[in-house]
């Protein structure tokens, strides 16, 4: 997949930093990469996919049904939304959850490379 249509996120996006969160830490992974492979950018450009891959397929598996309840259709839909956020908000539902929350690991982590680290000590 071109690292454009990768980066961009789908219409069943879980929220709306998602295609800013994916082209960051794209862009990170690319550099690093190309820093590790500079004479064979085949090689990483498939290891860019490779390792972003999982992320990117993480931050897009929100269902259907659960989209189509956070972006309504209708003007009755969109009343609706408002008036069950306006009182799970009233009664603290949120803070309730957090509270009850735990921590998860995350599925992905982002790669480390030293490459990058050195680069940027050399510009301070």
């Amino acid at each position: 997949m071109p690292l454009d249509e990768m980066n961009c996120t789908s219409e069943h996006c879980a929220d709306l930093l998602s295609g800013t969160t994916s082209a960051f830490t794209s862009a990170y992974v690319l550099a690093g990469e190309i820093l590790l492979h500079p004479d064979d950018l085949d090689l990483a450009f498939s290891n860019h996919d490779q390792k972003l891959r999982p992320f990117i397929n993480e931050i897009q598996s929100i269902s259907t049904w659960a989209w189509s309840i956070v972006m309504p259709y209708s003007q009755w839909t969109i009343i609706l939304l408002h008036f069950v956020v306006g009182w799970i908000t009233y009664l603290g539902v949120p803070e309730l959850m957090r509270y009850f929350a735990k921590e998860d690991e995350p599925n992905w982590r982002l790669p480390e490379y030293s490459v990058l680290d050195q680069l940027v000590k050399r510009e301070d």
